[in-house]
């Protein structure tokens, strides 16, 4: 089932806002190019043709590629408080994953590529041009992780001490002090007054004159106390 097909049977409230580019609609399941690659230019403007560079970025997504040195355009940054105006530098913009080629090790030429296997298991990439193994880049993360511990780090055997413990003497506890037995004594007596008048009023009900209005026969009184029981409830 394609993107758009997927997308349409979605609920429209499910479904991603504005609209999807036609360059997005059926994702790439397998991608040949990865970064650290060494790819030359095969398409687009031809300006931009038998050049070479590392691939920086890979936008699967979009299906679009950052070459290092390649398709070179001016970015423009906004002026932030502290700077009297704002920065401009030139950067690589991305392309369109179909432009660029892999280089050929042997050769040095834009070359396709197949998958095989080896004897030991281990998924390659093939040169079509030449036969020749084109190895996968090491990732390499862009904020490495420090392993050496600092004076600020905490230590391991810190981190995984246990340093709660639950309290199971409650006969250690003495009693309530008195103002919160009297706040306690206080509550219950407002809440019998309140089902006292709310049992007043119920009876009231019966086709009486109550504060200078008549009552349907039959109609249920509720108090404020009544009311908040039910909401409550």
């Amino acid at each position: 089932m394609s993107r758009k097909m997927q997308l349409a049977s979605l609920p429209k409230a499910l479904r991603p806002k504005g609209k999807v580019k036609k360059n997005e609609l059926n994702p790439i399941k397998r991608w040949n190019i990865v970064t650290g690659d060494k790819v030359m230019v095969t398409g687009g403007p031809e300006h931009l043709h038998g050049q070479t560079g590392v691939v920086l970025a890979v936008l699967r997504e979009k299906k679009r590629v950052i070459v290092e040195g390649v398709n070179m355009r001016m970015k423009h940054l906004k002026q932030r408080y502290w700077e009297s105006k704002g920065q401009s530098f030139m950067a690589p913009a991305s392309m369109h994953y179909s432009n660029v080629n892999l280089v050929d090790p042997v050769t040095g030429e834009a070359t396709r590529v197949k998958r095989a296997y080896l004897e030991d298991g281990t998924k390659v990439r093939i040169a079509k041009r030449s036969g020749a193994i084109i190895e996968k880049p090491e990732y390499k993360p862009s904020r490495p992780k420090n392993l050496i511990a600092g004076p600020k780090d905490t230590p391991s055997e810190d981190v995984l001490a246990v340093t709660y413990k639950p309290f199971t003497d409650f006969g250690s506890l003495g009693p309530l002090p008195d103002h919160v037995l009297n706040s306690l004594r206080g509550a219950e007596e407002v809440g019998a007054g309140d089902e006292k008048d709310g049992g007043l009023e119920a009876a009231e009900g019966g086709g009486r004159r109550r504060g200078g209005r008549r009552t349907a026969r039959g109609s249920k009184l509720f108090s404020l106390s009544s009311l908040r029981r039910r909401k409550n409830g």
